[in-house]
């Protein structure tokens, strides 16, 4: 049975999809719409040759895609204005970070939720000051994230006063974001952003020094391994060796999750998605004890 590697082979390498039968385009299109990932493969087959169906599907879900990113940039100068007065810079996370500061992750990334890092004892005051922010015509949720992030490094300027994690930093969140769910829906937009942002910054001066150290500040060194290593099976990403270690005999039942998607856009493998819920159970129940990766992802709130 065909499973999500089908996606994941066309956008890590889009000459896969040249010579694709109709029936396959099908299944492709059915899996990057059910994983958020039609825009991103959009922007990877731009330019080749294809049919003229899935052409007008892709074009349609790129300009879409654009919409929200205009949608959030707007909101975010918007939360950033509301925010100046009481002294509260507006850190942005996910992908309204991504889109601000021009990143190649933000190309086609769906962006329904417009998320900021407030400092938690600034919590009520930005609650305030964005009450009501958001206008309903954008289709953006806004939420506040107020953990504190674990002596992470300093912001990073973007313009038009706002702001995005380091560039370690907004890595090592990704991974949590990748594992904090602890179903791993969602899992492949998650590990598609991994592979971006590392490929935009791996050939900064100490990129891996620097983010092993983020990693180990959050306590989330080994998923960060994991998420390499998930990371360079599917999409090839070029990793540390050394800090994403050797595999584990558990990185199979992640890829088993991660790729539990028919041409139907149905998921499948029952008893692992299955196990998957039990496991993100118990992380819930107990943060904790799972080497802290439900505390390290920052808190999120509506304000």
């Amino acid at each position: 049975m065909m499973d999500a590697r089908h996606l994941t082979k066309a956008i890590a390498d889009p000459s896969y999809v040249l010579g694709l039968d109709e029936k396959r385009w099908a299944a492709l299109l059915a899996m990057a719409e059910a994983e958020q990932l039609t825009a991103s493969l959009a922007w990877r087959l731009d330019g080749l040759p294809i049919p003229d169906a899935a052409a007008a599907v892709l074009a349609e879900a790129r300009q879409a895609a654009e919409v929200q990113r205009g949608e959030a940039l707007r909101e975010a100068e918007a939360a950033s204005r509301a925010l100046s007065p009481f002294g509260i810079p507006a850190i942005l996370l996910n992908g309204a970070a991504f889109a601000a500061a021009g990143l190649d992750a933000a190309r086609g990334r769906q962006i329904r939720e417009l998320d900021i890092f407030v400092p938690f004892d600034r919590v009520g005051d930005a609650e305030a000051a964005l009450r009501g922010l958001v206008h309903p015509a954008s289709g953006l949720q806004l939420n506040l994230h107020h953990r504190i992030l674990p002596a992470a490094t300093e912001p990073e300027p973007l313009g038009n006063d706002l702001w995005a994690l380091s560039h370690e930093d907004m890595i090592v969140h990704a991974v949590a974001q990748l594992f904090a769910v602890g179903d791993l829906s969602g899992g492949l937009r998650n590990l598609w952003d991994i592979d971006r942002l590392i490929r935009e910054f791996s050939d900064e001066s100490d990129f891996w020094t620097r983010l092993h150290a983020a990693s180990a500040r959050q306590g989330l060194t080994r998923y960060l391994s994991r998420a390499l290593r998930l990371s360079h099976h599917l999409f090839e990403t070029p990793v540390d060796a050394w800090l994403a270690w050797e595999a584990r005999p558990g990185d199979v039942f992640y890829l088993g999750r991660l790729l539990a998607r028919n041409g139907e856009r149905l998921e499948i493998r029952k008893i692992l998605r299955f196990a998957f819920r039990l496991r993100a159970r118990w992380i819930a129940m107990h943060p904790r004890a799972s080497s802290g990766i439900g505390n390290n992802l920052v808190a999120k709130g509506r304000p």
